[in-house]
């Protein structure tokens, strides 16, 4: 009797545990800067506001031989530290993209679905700010309207297809003393996790179905 007690109180106690998850609130924070030729990437997620998973990449190196992007992964959780390496090449990049195309086309549940998960997700802030400059003054002006123009593109996307509590601010800044580029963007979403997790489950069990039997 008291092991069935025992044991009727783990369950209890997990199926407390599974309910809270579903119906908690995850913040994710994005922090990326490019100065000087060093890109560093922050992304911390935060769950009870006690619960905290860092990762950050500081070291993105292109390699022009290979046509790949060699990172270092940072992990950081309950104060342990992990460290490792990837590399994406242009044609992984391609195969999930292919992958991404596949599952649209081929499913016609899943743009709905996939709608709702990215309206399930709240945009808390948005800054982007840039400046550039290249040796001509002219090219300099030409490039800031190109890249003002593909900012409002982007967060009219945003405006579109997510939610947002603020209006995305960015800037676009000329500098017309030597060539330069340094970007910063920081951006803080947060979701219902149960709310997400039942609108991206169609939509990953078709990928998981096109992946695993691979694309002809």
């Amino acid at each position: 009797m008291i092991v069935l007690s025992i044991l009727a109180a783990i369950l209890l106690v997990f199926i407390l545990l599974i309910l809270c998850l579903i119906f908690s609130q995850v913040k994710v924070a994005i922090h990326f800067t490019y100065r000087h030729q060093r890109q560093d990437l922050y992304i911390q997620l935060i769950l009870w506001k006690y619960i905290k998973l860092t990762r950050s990449i500081p070291i993105i190196d292109l390699n022009t031989d290979t046509f790949s992007v060699d990172l270092v992964e940072k992990d950081e959780m309950f104060g342990k530290q992990k460290e490792k390496k990837k590399s994406f090449t242009i044609d992984d990049l391609k195969q999930q993209w292919t992958l991404i195309n596949e599952v649209i086309k081929t499913t016609k549940d899943v743009l709905p679905h996939l709608k709702k998960a990215l309206k399930a997700i709240q945009v808390n802030q948005f800054n982007w700010d840039t400046m550039l400059g290249v040796s001509r003054a002219d090219h300099t002006a030409e490039l800031t309207g190109v890249l003002y123009t593909v900012k409002g593109g982007i967060a009219a996307m945003m405006l579109n297809y997510l939610t947002l509590s603020t209006n995305p601010d960015y800037t676009v800044q000329p500098y017309y003393v030597k060539p330069t580029y340094q970007t910063e963007l920081k951006c803080i979403l947060s979701f219902k996790l149960g709310k997400i997790m039942r609108e991206l489950y169609s939509v990953g069990k078709q990928y998981g179905k096109l992946k695993k039997v691979g694309l002809k």
